[in-house]
């Protein structure tokens, strides 16, 4: 199966948003990590990665029923997924943990919808 990410229009407010791109600013030049609750409630993870400054590692309970939205920061400005983000949303997918994924920069923040399709599917 191929991965299909979708960017999508936003499900957080303005005030997320700003919250968010705050909380990149704040950990620059690190990444920060985190989820954004069933509840709409921006919740911040510790990053225990190894390389913290590419690359987002946290204590984060996938199978939570209760996520609908996780972020990172990149602090380097890509607007879209790591090809390491793309393996671990990958992963989720396919383990069937379904919720979006947020790109957050000092300027931006993109959310993605991912699909798993069947690589003999022509997609028009």
């Amino acid at each position: 199966m191929m991965l299909k990410l979708n960017l999508v229009g936003h499900s957080l407010s303005g005030e997320q948003i700003i919250h968010l791109k705050n909380l990149a600013m704040e950990g620059h030049p690190l990444e920060v990590c985190g989820i954004v609750s069933e509840h709409d409630v921006i919740v911040q993870y510790e990053n225990c990665s190894d390389h913290p400054g590419d690359s987002f590692d946290a204590e984060i309970d996938i199978g939570d029923s209760g996520i609908k939205a996780i972020w990172h920061s990149h602090p380097g400005g890509k607007e879209y997924p790591s090809d390491d983000d793309r393996q671990f949303i990958w992963w989720c997918e396919n383990h069937g943990h379904h919720f979006n994924h947020i790109i957050v920069t000092c300027t931006t923040v993109n959310e993605y919808e991912a699909e798993l399709i069947d690589e003999n599917t022509i997609v028009a």
